[in-house]
């Protein structure tokens, strides 16, 4: 599940890049919406008029927890992209997913500063689901901000009762925006720039969250 107390963090892009590179390893995936924006709808349109292969969306609000186990069993993987606040589908999602991640920007003070509040929320969740894993992924990490990277992960490594970092970070590139555009992954294009990079960072990511095991 991907959520955050804040909107614009990179949670979309990253959920919809986890869900094509699976889909692409032959892994039956859904993504779940929570938001009451169209980012994801709007998307899969795009996909489909490009002749992309088909990922299902399913929309749930209110208490997701039955509609997450229903999907749990007739899917390998589901991916819940959550609203940019703190809402109801994400306390209830906290529930009944096995993995959080959290994605932040590490240069901004206005994304670090929801962490807190966010590990505190997890916190309270592990009373009712002790299992779960949860991560702050930093994303949108610009090469001359990487000081900014290096010393949130320091901090949230040593602070106690915070989320902890991924060691795999998503790069500010062009092409992730380029991708979605066009109603795709990054893992559906084959020529751009960085694209090498782009793959490699959701690739790695996906091997760290034990999600190909």
């Amino acid at each position: 599940m991907f959520a955050s107390d804040k909107g614009g963090v990179g949670k979309t892009t990253t959920a919809l890049n986890l869900a094509v590179y699976l889909s692409g390893k032959s892994k039956k995936v859904v993504l779940v919406k929570t938001d009451k924006n169209e980012d994801l709808t709007r998307w899969k349109q795009r996909r489909a008029d490009n002749g992309l292969s088909d990922i299902p969306l399913v929309e749930a609000y209110g208490d997701i927890r039955d509609e997450l186990t229903r999907l749990a069993r007739i899917a390998d993987h589901v991916i819940v992209d959550c609203a940019g606040y703190d809402n109801q589908e994400y306390r209830y999602g906290l529930l009944a997913s096995d993995i959080f991640v959290t994605p932040v920007k590490p240069s901004s003070r206005l994304e670090t500063d929801t962490l807190e509040n966010i590990s505190a929320t997890v916190r309270r969740a592990k009373e009712g689901n002790p299992d779960i894993r949860s991560y702050a992924l930093f994303t949108r990490v610009k090469h001359n901000r990487m000081q900014a990277k290096i010393t949130l992960g320091k901090h949230l490594t040593k602070a106690k009762g915070v989320i902890s970092p991924l060691k795999t970070f998503i790069s500010e590139l062009d092409v992730f925006e380029d991708c979605v555009n066009e109603g795709a992954g990054v893992h559906d294009a084959e020529r751009a720039s960085s694209l090498t990079k782009a793959k490699a960072q959701i690739e790695l990511m996906t091997h760290e969250l034990g999600l190909l095991a």
